[in-house]
């Protein structure tokens, strides 16, 4: 008995998730007088994420997400001169555009765009601890699987990097810190689509 092939799985449309997994931060750091310095830190990041594809050809998809996730990747280093710089990354945004190959029930995607981040920062000597908005851009590439009829799991790299902050600092007769990000995340997600 002749029965038809079963239809390909079709990935178009609105989705909504929520994701979690490690996140790796790496600053660097120059004071104007003074020196350089370097530091890592390392966090869970869970958030949740929206988007929605569209069929671009037979085997491709094309579309945009959003996602947000909370952190709290801390990092500490002595620059010569003014001392130890403490921060910490507290969460992260993207607004990305995602292309993405499809072979029925799997999707194999790199992705890029916006990425914002809010980083508290911890001056030397006591001087002042600020907060703030760093913006930059992200790539990334993943693997979604529909292992039912509604719901994705996916798994995926992200790197951020974001453009370099310039902060006042008190000690030693005043002078500059300026302090750049940029972080590796890899994460899982399990999504519902609709």
């Amino acid at each position: 008995v002749y029965k038809a092939a079963p239809a390909a799985y079709d990935w178009r449309g609105f989705y909504v998730g929520a994701h979690a997994g490690g996140i790796w931060v790496d600053g660097d750091f120059t004071a104007i007088p003074g020196g350089t310095g370097s530091a890592t830190g390392s966090s869970f990041i869970g958030g949740a994420l929206i988007g929605y594809n569209w069929r671009l050809a037979p085997n491709w998809i094309w579309g945009v997400e959003a996602d947000f996730g909370f952190a709290s990747a801390d990092s500490a280093t002595i620059v010569a001169g003014p001392g130890v710089v403490q921060s910490e990354l507290q969460w992260n945004a993207h607004l990305r555009a995602r292309l993405g190959y499809t072979m029925n029930r799997t999707v194999f995607f790199i992705a890029g765009g916006l990425a914002l981040a809010e980083v508290e920062q911890f001056l030397p000597g006591g001087a002042a601890t600020v907060s703030n908005t760093l913006a930059g851009y992200s790539i990334g590439a993943g693997i979604d699987h529909a292992f039912a009829a509604r719901w994705v799991g996916r798994i995926e790299y992200l790197y951020d990097s974001f453009s370099e902050k310039n902060y006042n600092y008190v000690p030693f007769g005043g002078g500059l810190l300026a302090s750049s990000y940029d972080s590796h995340t890899l994460r899982g997600a399990l999504i519902y689509r609709w």
